[in-house]
């Protein structure tokens, strides 16, 4: 098996979708649970170098996954979902922990963590599905 550059790149872009519906669904406990407010953000020096280091943090995670995959013959959809969902597990609970030690809602972690999980979920499958050989 070899890595699948589209695979990566679709990684990418689901990320930047998911971000988008996920934090905007649950736009109200995020900025609560990180003390935020509309204005506060609005005032940020540069509000774009978040998004950029998101795109780069997921393409460098679904490189590595992929990686991972190849080693351990993950090549099915169902492969990637399950071993995604482990990678998942890892993303929500060192979340809790994390927000547990900064003193921050356990709701905080549910929608940070959470977005990890289901993250790990969708590159699992689609890195697991869309095997190149």
């Amino acid at each position: 098996m070899k890595i699948n550059y589209w695979a990566i790149l679709l990684c990418a872009i689901v990320n930047v979708l998911l971000g988008m519906l996920w934090f905007g669904a649950f736009r109200e406990p995020w900025m609560s649970g990180h003390d935020l407010t509309p204005e506060g953000l609005s005032s940020m020096e540069n509000p774009m170098l978040p998004h950029l280091v998101s795109i780069l943090t997921a393409i460098v995670i679904a490189y590595i996954m992929s990686m991972i995959f190849r080693r351990m013959c993950v090549c099915t959809l169902r492969d990637g979902l399950l071993t995604g969902a482990g990678f998942g597990v890892f993303g929500l609970l060192g979340t809790i922990v994390l927000n547990l030690y900064a003193m921050r809602p356990f709701s905080l972690s549910l929608v940070d963590g959470g977005f990890a999980f289901v993250q790990m979920l969708i590159f699992g499958a689609i890195l697991g599905a869309w095997i190149k050989k």
